[in-house]
């Protein structure tokens, strides 16, 4: 089984109907199958469970199953070491980027591994760094 970094911009397309969402879908898909395991840094969660959260399309009781539902994925959600969080500041620094999409970055580089990202912007602080798939053009 492959590990990948997804970042929140392709996980939130599992929530919210969006351009390349079938896409995130499929990735989805194939983490539930034991085909890829996706990975992602802990703040992943919260990241998305923003969006649902400012979704006013999507009903209370709705929300708060898709929050379930995304704790529900087992996605290998990883807690930052000491060096871990020196590098992400340093990325961040480096490439202009909140620490947040840093962290992406900082994983994949951890784990040797590609980064799965539907920002522009991530995908061309990210690409001179580490392997990185823009969703759009993924070929999935």
């Amino acid at each position: 089984m492959r590990a990948i970094i997804i970042d929140a911009s392709v996980a939130v397309k599992w929530f919210n109907q969006e351009e390349d969402t079938d896409k995130a879908l499929i990735l989805r898909e194939e983490h539930i199958d034991g085909i890829k395991m996706l990975c992602a840094p802990t703040q992943l969660t919260y990241e998305v469970c923003n969006t649902i959260w400012k979704n006013t399309q999507i009903p209370d009781e709705d929300a708060e199953k898709a929050a379930g539902a995304l704790n529900d994925l087992g996605l290998n959600l990883t807690q930052p070491e000491k060096e871990d969080l020196a590098r992400t500041m340093s990325i961040a620094r480096e490439k202009d980027v909140t620490f947040y999409d840093a962290s992406y970055i900082q994983l994949a580089e951890k784990l040797g591994t590609t980064l799965y990202t539907a920002d522009q912007k991530q995908y061309e602080a990210a690409r001179e760094l580490v392997e990185t798939r823009l969703l759009k053009e993924a070929r999935i």
